[in-house]
């Protein structure tokens, strides 16, 4: 089933209806015909649009020194229309009018990929960045598979989601018998076939695990997964197995009320034991420094003044 995975805010409306607009919803400037939204100044009297952009510079004075100046400057948006635009809010910083908005095909056909700030329309993927949208990599020319594998050629690609700034689809090799139709993207390189588990990166791509029938069931949880009876960390540049058995794995966590990449956490199956957050990565706990209380997977969390503990029997252990 073709999922639009979008964090697109409904937010086309025409302007002629800002006027009408709750104080609480937008942020009136001194004078009650202007309204101000992100860097823009509509101007309701005189029917026109501004932009509000910082200037600088510098000026080299008499007696030799420099002197530096910045400001703000507010220019007419003489592009856009005051009374056929639209006014787009697109993503999670994105509010544009649809003059200066980079894409100008019917915005239904865009999907956001899967857990990534990336977007297509199908031609194209974008990158949404702090309310700038960037052009990344034309896709126009190949087949696509699902959203982060393609084939052109007879030759497979992938969209390298884990590099910081991917400029074009990177070729995948040396894998055999690949089914790509029954690919699901995971995270960064990893992808689950029919015939089990892989990461996908170009040249080093390989098979981590085959499927193993019922056992073979994939369990996403908020930074790590669990295939077969192993346990993966999700991770940036290579694929990294936990020495944990699944089976028996228990996430220890607390401090709920924090952000979720401070929510301090324990990942154990009464063996080996791995600290790290919710959102952050894991670091196995050294056991010839420290002890891990026996029974561990039997106890609870306790939160006080930011330290963590683990209770057992009116017994804390600090971590």
């Amino acid at each position: 089933m073709k999922k639009y995975i979008i964090n697109f805010l409904a937010a086309i409306f025409m302007l002629g209806a800002c006027t009408t607009l709750k104080k609480e919803s937008i942020l009136q400037s001194e004078k009650p015909e202007e309204y101000r939204i992100s860097h823009y100044i509509i101007n309701t009297s005189e029917k026109k649009i501004y932009i509000e952009g910082m200037v600088g510079g510098s000026k080299v004075q008499s007696d030799g020194s420099v002197m530096h100046w910045d400001g703000y400057s507010i220019t007419h948006a003489k592009n856009i229309n005051y009374k056929n635009t639209k006014l787009i809010l697109f993503g999670k910083y994105m509010i544009n009018f649809k003059e200066n908005f980079i894409i100008k095909k019917n915005l239904s056909g865009i999907r956001f990929l899967y857990g990534t700030d990336y977007f297509t329309d199908g031609e194209k993927i974008y990158e949404e960045r702090y309310g700038e949208i960037e052009e990344k990599i034309n896709i126009s020319k190949y087949t696509p598979i699902n959203d982060f594998l393609y084939e052109r050629k007879g030759k497979l690609y992938t969209f390298p989601v884990m590099h910081s700034n991917p400029e074009e689809l990177e070729e995948i090799t040396g894998l055999e018998n690949f089914d790509a139709l029954s690919a699901t993207y995971i995270h960064n390189g990893y992808f689950v076939t029919k015939d089990g588990l892989y990461w996908l990166n170009g040249d080093a791509s390989l098979q981590l695990e085959k499927f193993e029938g019922e056992h073979s069931k994939l369990t996403r949880y908020s930074n790590y997964f669990t295939y077969n009876n192993s346990v993966y960390k999700y991770s940036d540049y290579r694929p990294e197995k936990l020495d944990l058995d699944a089976r028996k794995t228990k996430r220890i966590v607390w401090g709920h009320k924090k952000p979720s990449n401070w929510i301090s956490m324990l990942l154990t199956d009464g063996i080996n034991t791995y600290k790290g957050s919710e959102t952050g990565s894991f670091h196995l706990i050294d056991t010839t420094r420290i002890k891990i209380p026996e029974n561990i997977l039997e106890w609870i969390p306790v939160a006080s003044l930011g330290m963590s503990f683990i209770e057992k029997e009116g017994d804390l252990y600090f971590f």
